[in-house]
């Protein structure tokens, strides 16, 4: 099953897009378009307008956070690469974020794909009594739909407005 502890967490992006994060750190999407800044999209507009819709407890939505992967390798990564707009492979990023952020006191961790609702999205001192669990679901190698492993395999940390880029 491989290491239960977490080497770090896990940003997809296009190329374009890593001036401006060495720049001014990864950004939610409520920051991105608020400050006009500009951006290559590699996401579905459809599934990111769904995280604009779903909570976070406390209330703020799913775009007012910077998401994290605990896995790249996992069912973003193969739709933008597989299924999305016309994306050469070499134009995206993974840019890898130390673990030290899993210790701020407000951030949260989900279970799953953020935005699903069969994932709980848990304050940091909760999610990290699970981080055991979720290197276990995220370590493997294969995920589908019907056991839920797809889901599980995008857990996320949700970083309230911005990593900065130090």
């Amino acid at each position: 099953m491989g290491h239960t502890r977490i080497k770090g967490l896990y940003y997809i992006t296009h190329i374009n897009n890593v001036p401006s994060i060495l720049e001014r750190g990864i950004l939610s999407h409520e920051r991105v378009e608020l400050e006009k800044i500009p951006f290559t999209r590699i996401y579905d507009p459809d599934i990111v307008a769904r995280r604009g819709e779903i909570r976070a407890p406390g209330g703020r939505t799913l775009w007012s956070f910077a998401n994290l992967y605990f896995q790249p390798r996992n069912a973003m990564l193969y739709r933008v690469v597989f299924f999305g707009e016309p994306i050469d492979a070499d134009g995206i990023a993974i840019l890898e974020v130390r673990d030290q952020i899993l210790t701020r006191p407000d951030i949260f961790i989900s279970t799953g794909n953020a935005a699903s609702s069969y994932s709980d999205i848990l304050p940091a001192q909760e999610g990290r009594k699970l981080i055991s669990k979720i290197r276990g679901d995220v370590n493997r190698e294969w995920w589908n739909r019907e056991d839920g492993s797809k889901r599980r395999m995008m857990a996320e940390c949700l970083v309230p407005d911005v990593v900065s880029p130090d």
